[in-house]
């Protein structure tokens, strides 16, 4: 069994690299420094952009990531497109109009839904059921909801140590 400070060890220094990497990115969230990155002149910035949003797994990239679909550069318009895939799980490469076509239809209802899923999740973190609060946790991780991460923090403090780990994971 795990002893408590090394739980709480790692907790802090998962709150002090959140901490060191806002400041070296001048306090800009990662999706911010990737959005900036993504329409910036350095050609290897954008391309890491680009794969970074579609790992990052945030579905509010996929405006952007259909705004280089257009880019000349077809390097980047490929690693856009696979970013789409990623976020979406729909396979329609650099087809900017099928891609515009379903955000507008769809795009603001995912985003809204995520966020309902999220701040649900969030809430059972504290229910008394530990199986409730592991597919909590699990659902965070799924969706990528970087909302839930001070609950995650917060949730470290139980005995069950599958939990706490899971939430340490997550963060």
């Amino acid at each position: 069994m795990v002893p408590r400070g090394i739980l709480r060890a790692v907790a802090l220094v998962a709150c002090c690299a959140a901490f060191l990497a806002a400041r070296a990115g001048e306090g800009l969230p990662a999706f911010h420094r990737l959005i900036g990155a993504l329409t910036g002149p350095d050609r290897v910035l954008r391309y890491r952009a680009s794969e970074g949003l579609g790992a990052l797994g945030d579905l509010e990239a996929v405006p952007y990531l259909i705004g280089v679909l257009e880019d000349p550069d077809p390097g980047l318009r490929a690693l856009a497109g696979s970013a789409l895939s990623r976020l979406t799980g729909r396979g329609w490469g650099q087809d900017t109009g099928r891609w515009r076509g379903w955000w507008a239809e769809q795009g603001e209802a995912l985003i809204q839904h995520r966020s309902d899923v999220g701040l649900r999740a969030v809430a059972v973190l504290s229910a008394p059921s530990y199986e409730a609060r592991l597919s909590a946790a699990r659902t965070l991780e799924t969706l990528g909801f970087r909302e839930g991460i001070p609950a995650l923090i917060q949730a470290l403090g139980p005995p069950e140590l599958p939990f706490r780990w899971r939430c340490a994971r997550r963060l």
